[in-house]
């Protein structure tokens, strides 16, 4: 009976890694060619060095323009992202940019207070609308991703898991 329980033991100690790795989030996004180093207020200081980098940025959607159109525009409100991509609304927002969004998926759904992840590559530095306003980066794309929550104070989560893990 020893035996039994150790072999049974010993099976579930070796599957247990399994097991986790395969409870992983992984990003919805291809990540293999961007730098994800970059901010937009770091690009925003300096654009020269950052142009043409491919970059993953994510945040909550503050407007939207010419969804209709060929090339959709977002202005977004970075966050910095969690290991799965998904903006960490809780932290503090790393700045203003832009999205010109070129693919062929829908953006109906992407509206002002929703939270997104996009990948393009930093194309210009677009003035702001007003005297003051600072300059927004533009990163032109066509991977975009949109996340089940939306911004809103009253919006209340519950967290399911095996009591083993971190969040940030």
């Amino acid at each position: 009976m020893k035996t039994t329980m150790k072999s049974v033991l010993l099976l579930f100690a070796s599957l247990l890694p399994l097991v986790l790795a395969g409870c992983a989030i992984q990003s919805p996004l291809d990540l293999s060619a961007v730098d994800s180093s970059a901010t937009p207020e770091q690009v925003r200081d300096d654009f020269e060095n950052y142009r043409g980098r491919n970059v993953n940025w994510g945040g909550l959607v503050v407007s939207r323009n010419g969804v209709e159109e060929a090339q959709p525009l977002l202005e977004i409100l970075s966050y910095p992202l969690r290991s799965p991509g998904n903006p960490a609304e809780n932290n503090r927002p790393t700045g203003l940019f832009l999205f010109s969004y070129g693919g062929s998926q829908d953006l109906s759904s992407y509206q002002p207070g929703r939270f997104v992840t996009v990948v393009g590559e930093i194309a210009e530095l677009v003035s702001g609308d007003g005297p003051g306003i600072p300059p927004l980066p533009m990163i032109k794309g066509d991977k975009a991703y949109i996340w089940g929550n939306t911004f809103n104070n009253d919006y209340s989560r519950a967290d399911f898991g095996l009591g083993l893990g971190y969040r940030y």
